[in-house]
């Protein structure tokens, strides 16, 4: 298992660490750009720090789109195409090769959003150790930090449900389409069209379920009690909110689960 987890690991991160230094790079030269503009006489911001912030931003979001694509692409070429062969004829049952490939995208996603934001350190911060606010981006990123530090000091344990919340809806993005592809490999033909068409109509399916029923759920909860104050009542509507999406989380990953393990077991139809 801790074998196949560094293969999985190279694997990933041999293109990533691409994308990764894009991003980085983006960001210093992005820096250097604003920095020579702002000793300048009129002290404005260039076309050059235009560029690089642009090329910046497509380099992060490049990045965070391949943190989650490379870990889904592997998921399909090592166990439904003519690499499976190869892939299950290793010492290691096919559960303990979908969590190798779980646990590796997660700690790419982890990895690329540590690099998101030592980027945005590299592009926004001082060397007095200020951040430099000099653009709207900055002002932006600047109350997002502020937000978490005041949710952290001022509710606790809402901080607590959102980290919960994270520790199980990052496995829900990979296993869903993990199980969307597992799915579509039942299929006698068009198996890539018929996965993307499971993707979309799951993901599509949720968000107007969420939004029809779930959320009125949510609210005339919070807001039922009669003797609550608005205040209150929002404050318990956060609490519920994140609880209802907990559960959704926990049982779209045991449920996804479930599904690819009896599909890798009993319906493997490897593909050239």
């Amino acid at each position: 298992m801790v074998k196949l987890l560094k293969h999985e690991l190279h694997a990933i991160f041999r293109t990533l660490l691409l994308f990764a230094l894009a991003a980085v790079l983006f960001a210093v030269a992005a820096r250097i750009s604003v920095d020579a503009a702002l000793r300048t006489d009129s002290g404005e911001l260039g076309w050059a720090f235009i560029i690089m912030f642009i090329l910046y931003t497509v380099a992060l979001a490049a990045l965070l789109v391949a943190a989650w694509a490379i870990g889904v692409s592997r998921f399909y070429k090592s166990l439904f195409t003519g690499e499976g062969y190869m892939t299950f004829s290793l010492p290691v049952t096919s559960m303990q090769i979908v969590w190798a490939k779980l646990l590796s995208s997660i700690i790419a996603m982890f990895f690329a959003a540590i690099v998101v934001v030592l980027s945005y350190l590299i592009l926004f911060m001082s060397w007095g150790g200020e951040f430099d606010y000099f653009e709207l981006v900055g002002n932006y990123f600047g109350e997002l930090f502020q937000y978490f530090r005041t949710m952290v000091t001022q509710s606790p344990l809402l901080f607590a449900e959102n980290i919960l919340y994270v520790i199980f809806s990052l496995p829900m993005s990979l296993l869903v389409v993990y199980a969307c592809i597992s799915v579509g490999q039942l299929s006698t033909s068009h198996r890539k069209g018929l996965t993307f068409l499971l993707v979309i109509g799951v993901y599509f399916g949720y968000s107007i379920i969420y939004s029809l029923f779930i959320e009125p759920a949510i609210a005339s909860i919070a807001m039922g009690p009669d003797h609550l104050i608005e205040e209150t009542a929002y404050e318990l509507s956060q609490h519920v909110k994140i609880w209802v999406d907990i559960g959704i989380a926990v049982i779209a990953d045991v449920g996804s689960f479930f599904i690819i393990r009896y599909i890798l077991k009993n319906k493997v139809n490897l593909v050239a």
